[in-house]
Protein backbone atom coordinates (compact mmCIF):
# COMPACT_ATOMS: atom_id res chain seq x y z
CA UNK A 1 0.00 0.00 0.00
CA UNK A 2 1.20 3.48 -0.73
CA UNK A 3 1.58 6.02 2.08
CA UNK A 4 -1.35 8.08 0.75
CA UNK A 5 -4.72 7.34 2.30
CA UNK A 6 -6.71 5.12 -0.03
CA UNK A 7 -10.13 3.65 0.65
CA UNK A 8 -9.51 0.36 2.43
CA UNK A 9 -12.99 -1.01 1.94
CA UNK A 10 -15.62 -1.41 -0.75
CA UNK A 11 -19.17 -2.15 0.33
CA UNK A 12 -21.80 -2.68 -2.38
CA UNK A 13 -25.40 -3.82 -2.29
CA UNK A 14 -26.37 -5.49 -5.56
CA UNK A 15 -29.58 -6.51 -7.23
CA UNK A 16 -29.73 -10.32 -7.46
CA UNK A 17 -28.92 -10.38 -11.18
CA UNK A 18 -26.09 -12.25 -12.90
CA UNK A 19 -25.30 -9.10 -14.90
CA UNK A 20 -23.98 -7.60 -11.65
CA UNK A 21 -21.13 -10.15 -11.54
CA UNK A 22 -19.28 -8.46 -14.41
CA UNK A 23 -19.83 -4.99 -12.93
CA UNK A 24 -18.45 -6.11 -9.58
CA UNK A 25 -15.45 -7.74 -11.21
CA UNK A 26 -14.54 -4.44 -12.91
CA UNK A 27 -15.02 -2.42 -9.70
CA UNK A 28 -12.88 -4.85 -7.74
CA UNK A 29 -10.18 -4.83 -10.43
CA UNK A 30 -9.90 -1.05 -10.22
CA UNK A 31 -9.84 -1.13 -6.43
CA UNK A 32 -7.11 -3.78 -6.32
CA UNK A 33 -4.97 -1.75 -8.73
CA UNK A 34 -5.30 1.27 -6.42
CA UNK A 35 -4.28 -0.93 -3.49
CA UNK A 36 -1.19 -2.05 -5.38
CA UNK A 37 -2.09 -5.73 -5.63
CA UNK A 38 -0.08 -7.62 -8.23
CA UNK A 39 -1.79 -9.25 -11.20
CA UNK A 40 -1.74 -12.86 -9.90
CA UNK A 41 -3.35 -11.85 -6.61
CA UNK A 42 -5.83 -9.52 -8.32
CA UNK A 43 -6.82 -12.29 -10.74
CA UNK A 44 -7.39 -14.71 -7.85
CA UNK A 45 -9.46 -12.22 -5.85
CA UNK A 46 -11.57 -11.34 -8.89
CA UNK A 47 -12.25 -15.01 -9.58
CA UNK A 48 -13.24 -15.69 -5.96
CA UNK A 49 -15.54 -12.67 -5.87
CA UNK A 50 -17.12 -13.56 -9.22
CA UNK A 51 -17.87 -17.07 -8.01
CA UNK A 52 -19.21 -15.94 -4.63
CA UNK A 53 -21.46 -13.24 -6.08
CA UNK A 54 -22.76 -15.57 -8.81
CA UNK A 55 -23.46 -18.25 -6.20
CA UNK A 56 -25.34 -15.76 -4.00
CA UNK A 57 -27.43 -14.64 -6.99
CA UNK A 58 -28.25 -18.17 -8.16
CA UNK A 59 -28.65 -19.95 -4.82
CA UNK A 60 -29.41 -17.14 -2.39
CA UNK A 61 -32.37 -14.88 -1.99
CA UNK A 62 -32.82 -11.14 -2.18
CA UNK A 63 -30.19 -8.45 -2.39
CA UNK A 64 -26.53 -9.50 -2.50
CA UNK A 65 -24.01 -7.55 -0.43
CA UNK A 66 -20.27 -7.55 -1.19
CA UNK A 67 -17.66 -6.22 1.20
CA UNK A 68 -13.97 -6.30 0.30
CA UNK A 69 -11.44 -4.82 2.68
CA UNK A 70 -7.69 -4.42 2.93
CA UNK A 71 -6.53 -4.83 6.52
CA UNK A 72 -2.82 -4.64 7.31
CA UNK A 73 -1.84 -5.92 3.86
CA UNK A 74 -4.45 -8.71 3.72
CA UNK A 75 -7.61 -8.82 1.64
CA UNK A 76 -10.87 -9.93 3.23
CA UNK A 77 -13.96 -10.72 1.15
CA UNK A 78 -17.51 -11.18 2.42
CA UNK A 79 -20.56 -11.90 0.25
CA UNK A 80 -24.00 -12.31 1.75
CA UNK A 81 -27.63 -12.39 0.69
CA UNK A 82 -30.98 -12.14 2.46
CA UNK A 83 -31.10 -15.88 3.17
CA UNK A 84 -30.71 -16.29 6.93
CA UNK A 85 -29.69 -19.95 6.79
CA UNK A 86 -26.00 -20.31 7.54
CA UNK A 87 -23.72 -22.32 5.32
CA UNK A 88 -20.32 -23.56 6.46
CA UNK A 89 -17.73 -20.91 7.21
CA UNK A 90 -14.34 -21.61 5.72
CA UNK A 91 -11.10 -19.77 6.26
CA UNK A 92 -9.13 -20.27 3.08
CA UNK A 93 -5.95 -18.61 4.23
CA UNK A 94 -4.51 -15.23 3.39
CA UNK A 95 -2.03 -13.81 0.93
CA UNK A 96 -0.29 -10.54 1.50
CA UNK A 97 -0.66 -7.81 -1.11
CA UNK A 98 3.10 -7.78 -1.68
CA UNK A 99 3.11 -11.57 -2.13
CA UNK A 100 1.17 -11.42 -5.38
Amino acid sequence: MSPTRLPTQLHRALAPELARVSEVRHSVSALLRRWGAGKPLADDVQLVISELVANAVVRGSGRVVLTIAEIMGHITVKVSDANHAHGPNKHLGARRLEGS
